[in-house]
C-alpha cells in the first residue's frame, strides 16, 4: 500500500513538472494579456473605459514595460483595446447588434433606425449559374441564373462586414443594372414588389480567411462571425435571397428576440 502511494506521489510531481514546463513555452506577455482580458470581462479591476497606465500594470504584474506593451498590443490587435492619444489604451466596448428574429428589415434600415449611417463598397457583381448548394438554399433548379453581389459594408465610416447576396434573376431581371453602393438591397426588392423576411438563420464562429482579413482589416488571430440568412417574401412562398454576412466576431453581439 505504501509503495502504491509513493508511486502516485511521484506521478503527481512528474505531471506538475511537465505542466510547469509547458507554461515555460508560453511567452510572458501572452500570460499577462490573458490576465488583463479576464479582468476586463469580469470587471474585477477595470471598471472604467480607461485601463491602468503601463507603469501601474508593470507594478501590478511585476514585469517590464516591454512585456506590458506587448501584452496590450496583442489585445489591441484582437480589437479588445483601442489605443488613443493622451489616454493610452481604452476598452473597446462598442459592438454591433445582430438581430436573430424573423426580421423584415435589412442592415440598412435597422441601423438607420438607430441613427447610424450605412454605406457600401461593391466588391463584385455578376450573374452565375446555380450550383447544387444554392439550389438547396434557394429552392430553384441547378443551372438557374443567379445574381451574385458582394459588398464591403460600413457603419458610420467604419468597416463592418463583407456581405454576399445570391438572388434568383427570375424575380429581378434588371437587378444587375442597379448601383448598390448606395441605398438598400431590400428597399430595391420592395420597390419591385417583393417584401423580404428572414425565415432561417445560421450563425457560426470560425477562423478568418486571408481575403476576409484583407477587406475587414483584421489580424490573423481575429475570428469572424458568419451569419447565413435565407429570406422569403410575403408575395412568394419561396426564398428570394440568400445572404452571407462575415464580420469581426470581436465587434459583434447577438440579439435574440422571442416573437411569441
Amino acid at each position: 500500500m505504501f509503495f502504491i502511494i509513493y508511486k502516485l506521489c511521484i506521478l503527481k510531481h512528474i505531471v506538475l513538472y511537465f505542466i510547469g514546463g509547458l507554461n515555460m513555452f508560453i511567452p510572458k506577455y501572452k500570460n499577462i494579456s490573458d490576465k488583463i482580458y479576464q479582468e476586463i470581462i469580469s470587471n474585477t479591476l477595470y471598471t472604467e473605459s480607461v485601463i491602468p497606465t503601463e507603469e501601474e500594470l508593470c507594478k501590478q504584474f511585476n514585469v517590464s514595460r516591454t512585456t506590458i506593451r506587448n501584452a496590450l498590443g496583442l489585445l489591441a490587435n484582437q480589437n479588445l483595446l483601442i489605443r488613443t492619444k493622451g489616454k493610452g489604451y481604452i476598452i473597446n466596448d462598442t459592438k454591433e447588434d445582430i438581430s436573430t428574429t424573423q426580421d423584415t428589415l435589412g442592415l440598412y434600415e435597422t441601423k438607420n433606425k438607430d441613427g447610424k449611417i450605412i454605406t457600401s463598397e461593391v466588391i463584385s457583381k455578376n450573374i452565375i449559374s446555380c450550383s447544387a448548394f444554392l439550389s438547396n438554399k434557394l429552392k430553384v433548379e441547378e443551372g438557374t441564373l443567379i445574381y451574385h453581389l458582394t459588398r464591403l459594408r460600413y457603419i458610420d465610416g467604419k468597416k463592418y462586414s463583407i456581405t454576399e447576396n445570391y438572388i434568383p434573376l427570375t424575380y429581378f431581371p434588371t437587378i444587375n443594372n442597379h448601383d448598390f453602393s448606395m441605398g438598400s438591397l431590400w428597399n430595391y426588392m420592395k420597390e419591385n414588389g417583393f417584401h423580404p423576411k428572414i425565415i432561417e438563420q445560421t450563425i457560426e464562429i470560425r477562423t478568418s480567411l486571408e481575403i476576409e482579413r484583407f477587406y475587414l482589416s483584421i489580424e490573423q488571430e481575429t475570428p469572424v462571425m458568419v451569419i447565413e440568412n435565407i429570406a422569403t417574401s410575403t408575395e412568394l412562398n419561396k426564398p428570394i435571397d440568400l445572404s452571407i454576412i462575415i464580420t469581426n466576431a470581436y465587434k459583434s453581439k447577438l440579439h435574440f428576440t422571442n416573437n411569441m
